[in-house]
């Protein structure tokens, strides 16, 4: 229960720098520190921390108030949950009411899973930092050209091809197998833990909260025989579900607040370049389809998403898949195509990287002009467009919203030359 006695000890304890340094950089003004504000576009810090009052104000928004309340609008949680969040990371206890045995059970279950994970993690950063100059991982690192700054930021790491490694240190730290074949890192043989992940490129899944909470892994050469995928992705477990999980929003949040908006691509290397590009406020659905649990994720966040997914049949089927999910929960949906063959890390790294973001922007389109291009235009066959026409507009209706459907409507009559009247009687009709 969270009493009063709670939350001045959490007010106390929390010191703002420290939190707000977390999602940006400060700098020390006089007795203030300042920044640029995460809850909008802002090019000049406009943020003012006050240390000795425990406070922030942005001059340029207005928005103000003290550590939690910064945790409740940079997370987008409730009081409750920001006040839970600053007390475990400063180790304050909150009593919770009576719980059974097997509630107790779970929860140092739960405990042990998050324990393992972080472990796990910390043995492949450390097998990857230890990896010679001339190891096949450094030299396939080098070859996608991802930097030493973005491996730290995303925790990346490697898993040696020996899984005896992984079973000695793990008996040395302690921790029981079991755990690693509930969290899916591997099975369990004689000898011990042989790891799932051995001979690939390892990427973390965090929480919104900052816990480890899965893994991928990733091939290092485009062999793929049999069973042997070029990504492997971890199982389901009691703290990760991969249909109400995205990849990198633990990164991209503080972006994603201050943009209001937020880029969707397939998968992590794509995540990886969009950031050395310049833009952070980027996650993944780790492939293609994108669940309304996600969704309703990355609403907490923003209110614009733009889907960048690769420009292979696949890829269509997802975003044409996506635009009414999106709409249908009331985000405003854009899309991102790039031309034929191109996924968002081989564009990046064919273009200028001062061109990157203008060029992004350029290929935005609305949702409309998307589905027009692939399901009406140059087609010839009348049955063919005319069904075209109707899933564009069976996309318009589910937009909750009657302006911005209306407004939609417009757009839809604009770009395909149909009145708006025929349009409308179309989809009523419909």
């Amino acid at each position: 229960m969270i009493t009063k006695e709670i939350i001045e000890k959490v007010k106390d304890a929390a010191n703002i720098v420290d939190v707000v340094s977390e999602y940006i950089t400060l700098k020390k003004q006089g007795i203030y520190y300042v920044g640029t504000c995460p809850f909008h576009e802002d090019h000049n810090p406009s943020l003012k921390i006050s240390p000795n009052r425990g406070t922030y104000h942005c001059y340029a928004c207005n928005s103000k108030g003290d550590t939690i309340r910064f945790v409740q609008e940079i997370e987008r949680v409730s009081f409750p949950e920001a006040v839970r969040r600053l007390a475990n990371k400063y180790s304050i206890s909150i009593p919770s009411e009576e719980r059974t045995e097997e509630e107790k059970k779970h929860d140092r279950l739960v405990s042990n899973l998050y324990k393992t994970n972080a472990w796990v993690l910390a043995f492949y950063v450390d097998a990857l930092n230890r990896a010679s100059d001339d190891s096949a991982v450094k030299q396939y690192i080098r070859s996608r050209g991802i930097t030493t700054d973005t491996l730290e930021k995303f925790s990346i790491g490697f898993s040696p091809e020996d899984t005896s490694l992984m079973s000695t240190a793990y008996k040395q730290a302690g921790l029981y197998f079991n755990n690693a074949k509930l969290l899916g890192l591997g099975y369990i043989s004689r000898e011990g833990v042989v790891d799932r992940y051995a001979g690939r490129l390892v990427f973390p899944w965090y929480s919104t909260s900052g816990k480890v909470i899965g893994f991928g892994g990733r091939k290092l050469d485009e062999r793929t025989h049999g069973v042997d995928q070029k990504y492997i992705n971890s199982q389901d477990s009691e703290i990760y579900h991969k249909n109400a999980e995205l990849y990198g929003l633990y990164q991209a949040k503080s972006a994603i607040v201050k943009t209001g908006k937020v880029y969707l691509v397939e998968g992590y290397i794509d995540v990886l370049a969009m950031n050395q590009a310049g833009i952070e406020n980027v996650v993944a659905s780790s492939g293609t389809a994108i669940t309304e649990q996600q969704i309703k994720l990355l609403s907490r966040y923003c209110k614009n998403v733009t889907l960048v997914y690769d420009s292979d049949n696949a890829g269509l089927r997802a975003t044409l898949r996506a635009i009414p999910m999106f709409l249908k929960s009331g985000i405003a949906t854009k899309v991102l195509s790039l031309p034929d063959g191109e996924d968002p890390d081989s564009y990046i790294r064919k273009t200028a990287s001062n061109n990157v973001q203008t060029n992004f922007e350029n290929y935005e389109q609305n949702f409309i002009n998307f589905m027009y291009s692939v399901l009406v235009k140059n087609i010839l066959d009348p049955d063919l467009r005319s069904a075209g026409m109707k899933e564009i507009l069976n996309t318009i209706a589910v937009i909750p919203s009657p302006i911005t459907q209306e407004s939609y409507l417009q757009e839809c009559s604009r770009v395909t030359g149909y009145s708006v009247e025929a349009i409308k009687d179309e989809m009523r009709r419909l």
